[in-house]
């Protein structure tokens, strides 16, 4: 008997630890993203090679974006075979890079048109940001993106107010569940989440702002490793919906938070507090918001303050 249940019990624990695993965020790879980064601006473009060689071997959403900046380190290097097949590997991972007088006017990508071999390269680049517009604005499912941007609106209707008021939050959050299970039966219809082809950019980015707003670990978990397999796969997806999904989700499961997306109102919603911040996050706070182009702890808690017309304090 003693046997049988201590089976049951490791099964028990075994199904747990499956169930409630954390996210595995490598702190250490958006480090060296950062240093490679920094390693760059100061020129250092061999040393900047290695901390992005580094950064590429972990678990990081922001690897297309590493590729790109390491194949201007090759180019500046006057690597040229190195450059090109770099560049060409961030564009197969869905690099998209939207803003033409920076384009037009970069040396590097100016020195490609000259290159019979890279021109259509170049051209890849220049009309990227057309090709994703009109994707955006035709998607293969519009009634799928409509019915999304509809639940959006009911996202947002009782919100703001309601955090003041208890009945129409107790509303809010009814309404939070329904839509939250209808992303859910959308994530495994699509068996991930839509590409931006299918349902346009705006629509992805409801759908995540939807998931944010549950406090459901396991959804949370579903929604987040989809969100990684996407990227990965070359689907467009806001770095920011990814970190603030990654902090619910961590406060959920230990009371703490990766890249400091979320504050609260005090008890008398007289001030903005930032939530607590995970130990090892919490010093390299500003490199991991740097790293995935989110601004700085400062001017977020600026702009909640704004939108919140409240004080601010940042203290844990």
């Amino acid at each position: 008997m003693k046997i049988i249940f201590y089976i049951f019990v490791l099964c028990l624990l075994t199904s747990h630890n499956s169930l409630f695993s954390q996210i595995n965020i490598d702190i250490d790879s958006y480090l060296h993203q950062y240093k490679g980064d920094s390693l760059f601006q100061k020129q250092r473009f061999n040393d900047a090679i290695t901390e992005y060689n580094k950064a590429l071997e972990g678990n990081i959403i922001s690897k297309k974006d590493i590729l790109f900046y390491k194949a201007y380190c090759y180019a500046y290097l006057k690597i040229d075979s190195l450059a090109k097949s770099t560049m060409l590997d961030a564009f197969n991972k869905g690099f998209r890079y939207y803003f033409h007088n920076e384009l037009e006017n970069n040396w590097f990508l100016e020195s490609m048109k000259n290159d019979l071999n890279f021109h259509s390269g170049y051209n890849k680049i220049v009309y990227l940001n057309h090709i994703f517009l009109k994707s955006n604005a035709e998607p293969k499912f519009p009634e799928l993106r409509d019915s999304i941007q509809a639940l959006v609106k009911l996202d947002q209707k009782h919100r703001t107010i309601g955090v003041r008021n208890d009945s129409l939050w107790k509303v809010q959050k009814i309404i939070d569940k329904q839509s939250q299970k209808f992303i859910e039966k959308t994530i495994k219809k699509f068996d991930g989440i839509p590409h931006y082809k299918d349902i346009g950019y705006d629509a992805i980015h409801g759908m995540l702002l939807i998931a944010a707003h549950s406090d459901n670990q396991n959804f949370l978990k579903l929604v987040i490793k989809n969100i990684e397999t996407s990227i990965n796969n070359g689907n467009t997806i806001d770095y920011n919906d990814y970190a603030i999904l990654v902090d619910k989700y961590y406060l959920t499961y230990n009371n703490s938070q990766i890249f400091g997306t979320q504050v609260q109102l005090d008890g008398n919603n007289q001030e903005i507090k930032l939530k607590p911040l995970n130990g090892e996050s919490s010093r390299y706070i500003k490199q991991l918001r740097f790293a995935l182009g989110l601004p700085s702890l400062q001017q977020y808690l600026d702009d909640m303050k704004l939108i919140n017309n409240v004080k601010i304090n940042t203290d844990d």
